[in-house]
C-alpha cells in the first residue's frame, strides 16, 4: 500500500488586499521529509493523516506542506509551487491513496476555488482508481469540482476549532476501509443553501448552528450515514454560490441525498438568527463608562480587521474615537502600521511623537488620523506563549499614548485574540477600563474571565459583521441577508466514485 501525503490550508478573505507567499511572514512551509519531523504526533489534520500512513502504509511519500495565514488570497506563484510538488509526487511514486489536508476555503490570486482547482490537478494525475481523501473546515466553500474528485471526505464538528485531528483520522481510516474493500462506493451529496451566517453566530456549543451539528452527529452514530459536512462559509467570500452546504457521505445514494436534503433544510430555516447586530463606537464607549470601576475591563470587539480573518489589523477607525471621544476611559488596543512602528522605535521611551497613522495596507477601509501623543513602552518583538508554546512574531512594537488612550503599534499583526498581545507588553488587563480585540469568537478562550462585558463595535474593515458594508458582486443568487424574501429551492448534487 502506498501513501501520498500533502497539505495545502489556507482561509480566504475576498475583501482584504492581503496576498499569501511560500515566505515566514505568511505561512508554516515544509517539504519532503520535514513534514512528517514537523509534524508528526501533532494533533493537527497533517498529523493524524501521518498517523494513519505509518500505520498502514508499505511506502509513504511527503510531497508539499503549505499552512497559510488568513489573508484575502494565495499568489499564483505559491500555488504553483504547492501543486506541482503534489502532482510531481504523484506521478513519480503512483500512490494507491492520497491524503490531503485542505481548508476548504482558499482563494487563489487567479480562482476562487482553490481546493476544487487543486483536486481536479491531483485527479488527473492519479488517475480514477487512486483513492482521495480529506477533511474540511467548517467554514469551507463546497464545490462540486471539490467532492466530485474525492472519494471520501469529512467536515469539522466545532467552532471554535479542536476537532481537526480526529475528523482527518477518520478520513484517512475511511480511505484506507475503502482501500481494503474495493467493492464498495462512497456516494457523496451537497445541497447548497443561499445563508451566509456571522462568524459570531457560528459557535457549535449554542443556537443556531450546534442542534445542526449535534443532529449530523447523530446520524452518524445511527449509522445513517457515514460522514457529514456541515459547511458554514467564511462569510467573507464573494463567490458566485456564497452560502452554506450540507454535504453527505453514505454507501447508498438514497440516504446520501435524504440526509443532506435534510441537512440543508435546517440550515435554511435558521437564517432569521443568522445574523448579530453591532454597536456604533459611540454608543459603545457610552456603556463602558456604566461600568468602569468594576475591576475588570470591557472587551471593544474589532473584529471587522481580525487576522484570524484575513484582516490587515490597520485599522485606526476605534483608537481614532477613544482619542476623541473616550479618553476619559484608560483604553489599550492594536494598530499594525510598519512606517510609525519603525518610526516609534528609534525613539526614547517618554519622547513626543507626531504621526498619521492606520489604513495604510487597507485604505478602502479608511484613512489615517493624525496622532499626537508619546512613546509609552518598547516591547519585545517576539513572544513565546501558550500551552502549544506558539512564537507570536509582531516585529518591531510600540506602545503609544493620548491621555488615557494607548496604542500598541506594531509591524506584524502577531495575534488578534489572545492577551498575549498586551501582558507580553508588561501590562494587566484589570488596569485598563477598555481593551480592544481583533478577533469574532476566538478570543473567548483566552480572555476567559479577565473581562465584565465584551461590545460588537460597529467599525470598517475586510471581516465585517455588517455583511452590507462589503460589495459582494460576485454572487449570482438570492441569498439571504442580503434579499431578506429569498427562497430556497433544494438543489443535490450527487458523486460517487
Amino acid at each position: 500500500m502506498k501513501i501520498l501525503i500533502g497539505m495545502m490550508s489556507h482561509e480566504g478573505d475576498s475583501f482584504s488586499p492581503k496576498k499569501s507567499e511560500l515566505i515566514p511572514e505568511h505561512c508554516v512551509y515544509v517539504k519532503g521529509d520535514e513534514i512528517p519531523k514537523r509534524y508528526r504526533g501533532t494533533k493537527s489534520k497533517i498529523g493524524a493523516m501521518i498517523e494513519v500512513a505509518e500505520k498502514y502504509a508499505d511506502e509513504i511519500c511527503y510531497t508539499e506542506a503549505a499552512g497559510f495565514v488568513s489573508s484575502g488570497c494565495v499568489s499564483k506563484a505559491a500555488f504553483d509551487v504547492i501543486s506541482g510538488g503534489i502532482i510531481k509526487g504523484i506521478k513519480e511514486f503512483k500512490p494507491d491513496l492520497i491524503f490531503l489536508a485542505l481548508h476548504g476555503a482558499c482563494i487563489l490570486e487567479h480562482c476562487p476555488d482553490g481546493e476544487g482547482l487543486l483536486l481536479k490537478m491531483v485527479r488527473k494525475a492519479a488517475g480514477e482508481q487512486c483513492i482521495i481523501c480529506s477533511s474540511f473546515d467548517m467554514h469551507a466553500y463546497m464545490t462540486y469540482d471539490m467532492i466530485s474528485n474525492l472519494n471520501v471526505l469529512t467536515g469539522y464538528k466545532t467552532y471554535p476549532h479542536i476537532d481537526a485531528y480526529e475528523r482527518a483520522l477518520e478520513a484517512a481510516e475511511y480511505a484506507i476501509e475503502l482501500y481494503k474493500n474495493r467493492q464498495k462506493k462512497i456516494y457523496i451529496a451537497s445541497t447548497r443553501v443561499p445563508l451566509i451566517v456571522n462568524a459570531e453566530k457560528g459557535q457549535t456549543d449554542r443556537a443556531p448552528i450546534g442542534p445542526i451539528i449535534d443532529y449530523s452527529i447523530e446520524l452518524e452514530k445511527q449509522k445513517k450515514v457515514l460522514s457529514t459536512v456541515i459547511s458554514v462559509m467564511q462569510p467573507w467570500m464573494n463567490v458566485e454560490y456564497a452560502g452554506c452546504t450540507a454535504t453527505v457521505c453514505a454507501y447508498d445514494p438514497e440516504s446520501a441525498i435524504k440526509y443532506s436534503e435534510e441537512l440543508a433544510r435546517r440550515l435554511w430555516d435558521i437564517r432569521f438568527d443568522s445574523q448579530v447586530e453591532s454597536t456604533s463606537i459611540r454608543e459603545a464607549i457610552d456603556r463602558a463608562r456604566t461600568i468602569k470601576g468594576s475591576g475588570k475591563p470591557v472587551l471593544f470587539i474589532d473584529s471587522a480587521d481580525s487576522p484570524g480573518a484575513g484582516g490587515t489589523c490597520d485599522s485606526s477607525y476605534v483608537a481614532k474615537h477613544l482619542i476623541e471621544y473616550g479618553n476619559d476611559l484608560k483604553s489599550i488596543g492594536s494598530v499594525v502600521d510598519k512606517e510609525v512602528a519603525a518610526m516609534a522605535w528609534e525613539l526614547e521611551d517618554g519622547a513626543s511623537i507626531e504621526c498619521d497613522l492606520g489604513f495604510k495596507e487597507a485604505p478602502v477601509f479608511g484613512s489615517p488620523f493624525h496622532f499626537t501623543g508619546v512613546v509609552e513602552r518598547h516591547c519585545t518583538p517576539a513572544v513565546t506563549a501558550g500551552g502549544s508554546a506558539r512564537t507570536y512574531t509582531f516585529g518591531k512594537r510600540v506602545v503609544l499614548r493620548n491621555g488615557n488612550t494607548y496604542i500598541m503599534v506594531m509591524e506584524n499583526a502577531g495575534c488578534g485574540a489572545s492577551p498575549v498581545l498586551y501582558t507580553s507588553a508588561g501590562y494587566s488587563l484589570d488596569e485598563f477600563d477598555v481593551v480592544c480585540v481583533r478577533s469574532a469568537l476566538q478570543y473567548r478562550e483566552g480572555y476567559e474571565g479577565l473581562y465584565s462585558e465584551d461590545i460588537l463595535v460597529d467599525s470598517p474593515g475586510a471581516s465585517s459583521s455588517n455583511l452590507r458594508s462589503l460589495p459582494f458582486d460576485k454572487i449570482v443568487w438570492q441569498a439571504y441577508p442580503f434579499n431578506e424574501d429569498a427562497v430556497y429551492v433544494p438543489h443535490v448534487k450527487l458523486s460517487v466514485r
